[in-house]
């Protein structure tokens, strides 16, 4: 996931951020929401900075 806000005046870069996940699993629903939280925590963190999570796969029942 990338996250990149410029400011609408002028499209200057005010902040870049990325998250990757690595996981057994291909399931956009559970790989998104994970995404967005390491993304905002901590938010704004280090401009340009990559946050790494690893995602679990479910448990299956």
């Amino acid at each position: 996931m990338n996250l990149d806000i410029v400011r609408r005046a002028d499209s200057a870069p005010l902040f870049n951020g990325k998250a990757a996940a690595r996981s057994q699993t291909d399931e956009l629903g559970t790989l998104v929401p994970n995404l967005i939280e390491a993304m905002f925590t901590n938010f704004p963190g280090t401009n340009g900075e990559t946050v790494k999570i690893t995602v679990p796969a479910k448990k299956k029942a």
